[in-house]
This record gives structure tokens, C-alpha cells and sequence, in this order.
């Protein structure tokens, strides 16, 4: 898991680790493209409900991606993580007023992520809850 080097971070709540624990609070992007899978599909369908039932209940989205490549690159992909994410919510009704967005996280490692498998799981918008 990469470093984000905040000392504040706060112990998940009951209700985000029940969410996790339900539904996922990854969704994660191939190596070569930007497509949402199936089993992230489900998940942002149950995230959307979620949201659309609590109208006044707000989501971060925050992209996580390799180090491999320019640090504009990986920005540029991180951004590109987000607005699909967001943008699949948006279609299911999400209202925009919602959806907050995290920094892009890269990922720090001493040792390139070359491999798909590795890549993959570099690569994924993670969703929590306030």
C-alpha cells in the first residue's frame, strides 16, 4: 500500500468498513484501458443507490496509479481514473454536489510495476465515505 504520508488518519468508521466489507471500495482499471468491469460496475451501482438514498451524504473519490511513466503522466491517468468513476456515477444519478475528489495518489516503490498483474492492482479509485 503506498505511503500518503498524513499523520491524521482516522480509524475507518463502523459504517465505511461495513460498506467496504459489502460492496468494495475499489474500483480497479486494467492495464491498458479505462473500462469499468462488471464486478466495479456492481459496485458503483450499489455506491450510486447508497447516495441517492441520502441525498445529503457525500463521496470521495480518490485515483491511485503506477509510478511508471512522468509524474504528469501518471497525473494525467489518475485524472482519467476519476472521470470515469465519477462520470458512471453521474449517470446513475449521483448529483455532482456529491462527488468530492481526492489528490491523485501516486504509487512509491523502489521497483518498477511492469507487469499487468502488477499494474492492475496499482490502479483503482478508491471510494470512502465522510
Amino acid at each position: 500500500m503506498a505511503a500518503t504520508g498524513r499523520a491524521d488518519q482516522r480509524a475507518p468508521s463502523p459504517d465505511r468498513l461495513k460498506m467496504a466489507a459489502e460492496f468494495g471500495d475499489r474500483i480497479h482499471f486494467s492495464a491498458s484501458t479505462m473500462e469499468i468491469s462488471d464486478t466495479g460496475m456492481k459496485r458503483l451501482l450499489h455506491h450510486a443507490a447508497r447516495l441517492k438514498d441520502n441525498p445529503r451524504q457525500t463521496v470521495t473519490l480518490a485515483a491511485h496509479t503506477e509510478n511508471l511513466g512522468s509524474s504528469s503522466y501518471n497525473l494525467a491517468l489518475a485524472e482519467e481514473e476519476f472521470s470515469a468513476v465519477a462520470g458512471v456515477l453521474r449517470t446513475l444519478g449521483v448529483r455532482k454536489a456529491q462527488i468530492r475528489r481526492h489528490t491523485p495518489r501516486l504509487a512509491i516503490s523502489t521497483d518498477a510495476c511492469s507487469t499487468p498483474a502488477c499494474k492492475e492492482s496499482a490502479r483503482y479509485v478508491e471510494i470512502t465515505y465522510p
